[in-house]
């Protein structure tokens, strides 16, 4: 599949991962990242994305760490190094031991 519709499959997805989310019930956090680990399992890396960036802008350490994996992998993103190093810092600044 050529890389523009990967892209605009990821961009529909996470225009429709914004637009539920205000109705959506709020699950704990941890729920939350497993669910991301899934998806990230079943190769789903729109949802794992839509499921972490939340948490991780909250705080979570282990979605920012795995946000920062999603950046340095290309995984449903483009490999973005400063973007994975700043998940990355964000997490060790929290006590992320990796």
């Amino acid at each position: 599949m050529p890389a523009y519709s990967h892209r605009s499959l990821l961009i529909l997805a996470l225009s429709l991962c914004l637009s539920e989310a205000p109705f959506a019930a709020a699950p704990h956090s941890a729920d939350l990242y497993k669910r991301g680990v899934e998806s990230m399992e079943a190769g789903n890396f729109a949802d794992a994305y839509c499921l972490w960036k939340p948490l991780a802008q909250q705080g979570y350490v282990e979605a920012q760490y795995s946000l920062g994996w999603m950046y340095a992998n290309g995984y449903g993103l483009a490999m973005d190094e400063a973007q994975a190093l700043s998940w990355w810092k964000r997490a060790a600044d929290r006590g992320h031991a990796d």
